[in-house]
């Protein structure tokens, strides 16, 4: 006999499988449903009672009834094969992984925008006050001093962000 968690981490697993735009909140689900062509959420599952229904189509049912409509084979934890067992633990333990995965990648982009924020920043001021310049040659001669540490600091500027921006592309891509 199926324990009620190991039923609600089987349902959770069908689910997550099979309908499109799945969302949940606590024990609620919603997303588009399998059973015919949703552009938009019509379909909602109850995770703590196991039972579904989609609202387009008016169908509904329990656990065995989603994995009938989906195709997939059904049974209690005694009668479940040791191949079936073992695809389901895989398909968990690779859904961890990619949460895993996501996780880090997040972390190093969001890392990585902190270190690229203010230098942005900075390049944006320089960009500005040499456009300021090039606008106003009468400037760049009264403050050419300035003008030439502006032109170092963007080429200085330059020389940060080229591998911080390369990174940045490794990142996302």
């Amino acid at each position: 006999m199926d324990t009620g968690s190991d039923l609600r981490s089987r349902f959770d697993d069908l689910l997550a499988r099979h309908v499109n735009k799945l969302r949940i909140a606590g024990i609620k689900a919603t997303g588009c449903a399998p059973c015919h062509d949703d552009r938009s959420p019509s379909f909602s599952a109850d995770l703590e009672r196991g039972v579904w229904y989609c609202h387009a189509c008016a169908k509904g049912g329990g656990i065995k009834a989603f994995a009938a409509l989906v195709g997939e084979a059904w049974s209690d934890s005694r009668t479940e094969s040791r191949a079936a067992r073992a695809h389901r633990a895989r398909f968990q333990a690779e859904q961890q992984a990619r949460a895993i995965l996501q996780h880090r990648q997040d972390a190093r982009l969001d890392a990585l925008l902190a270190e690229l924020r203010p230098l942005w920043r900075e390049t944006a001021a320089v960009v500005g006050l040499l456009a300021l310049f090039r606008r106003r040659p009468d400037l760049t001669q009264e403050f050419s001093t300035l003008a030439v540490h502006t032109e170092r600091e963007y080429a200085d500027l330059l020389l940060k962000l080229s591998p911080l921006e390369a990174r940045l592309d490794e990142v996302v891509t």
